[in-house]
């Protein structure tokens, strides 16, 4: 089953690349869930869990949508590529999906150099009295702020097993919006990052202070956990997981 659902449309190049950018300052982070607790999914400024935002956004100026059609958006590329290798340009311009790095061995001390193989900034840590999740069967844990993050930060991304059928486990999310006819997703049960701890807010704050976006890079879609507020050292990451998750597994 999946518990969470990401919100808001595609991110286009441009906006990937602030993502990337992001990335570079806070690190990469997934998000949610601890063991039988968690699941959200990616919507909006509501936090996760299986809410569908795709159609109640429109332009200030008009009543047009503001996400495109399949068809629309094809349109839009094929425009957006007439501006590139464009030889009538001063300088013509080579369309790439993500950032080239030196292709030498000065290239290869940078990578290494900007690699970071765990998420930036925050801490994993078990859950003690008076927490609210404190006290069950199994140890319970929760991720934390290490750092102070502001609105709109990026803390990482959501990995896990990408599959393409609607019968995820605990750790499931949408990998893809709803709208796709086969929307892939994405399960952490097995294998995952830091993110995969980020809990349910629900007893435990008043509203989530996270949620999930889907962005693409390198072509291929990825799940964001973005800070819709300013966080604190020491607070708790906390998502909205689906109704659906919450229902079976919280009650």
């Amino acid at each position: 089953m999946i518990l969470l659902w990401p919100t808001g449309n595609n991110v286009s190049i441009a906006v990937t690349t602030v993502l990337l950018a992001a990335f570079g300052v806070n690190g990469f982070t997934d998000s949610f869930v601890n063991r039988s607790i968690r699941r959200t999914e990616l919507s909006g400024a509501n936090g996760g869990h299986h809410h569908d935002n795709t159609n109640n956004n429109n332009t200030n100026n008009n009543n047009k949508k503001f996400f495109t059609s399949k068809k629309e958006q094809e349109d839009l590329w094929e425009s957006n590529a007439l501006y590139f290798n464009n030889q009538e340009q001063a300088t013509p311009t080579k369309h790439i999906t993500t950032n080239t790095w030196p292709r030498s061995s000065r290239g290869r001390k940078l990578r290494k150099r900007a690699a970071r193989p765990w998420i930036h900034g925050v801490e994993i840590r078990e859950l003690k009295s008076p927490h609210p999740l404190a006290g069950l069967e199994q140890m319970q844990l929760g991720l934390f702020a290490a750092n102070s993050f502001q609105q709109c930060d990026i803390i990482g991304e959501y990995c896990g097993e990408v599959f393409d059928a609607d019968d995820g486990g605990e750790y499931a999310t949408y990998l893809e919006y709803r709208d796709e006819k086969y929307a892939l997703g994405v399960d952490a049960q097995q294998e995952g990052n830091e993110c995969r701890f980020i809990n349910h807010y629900q007893g435990i704050s008043e509203k989530p202070n996270v949620i999930m976006k889907i962005g693409y890079v390198e072509e291929l879609p990825r799940v964001m956990i973005v800070c819709i507020r300013d966080i604190n050292v020491g607070e708790e990451l906390l998502l909205q997981y689906s109704d659906e998750y919450v229902q079976e597994y919280i009650g």
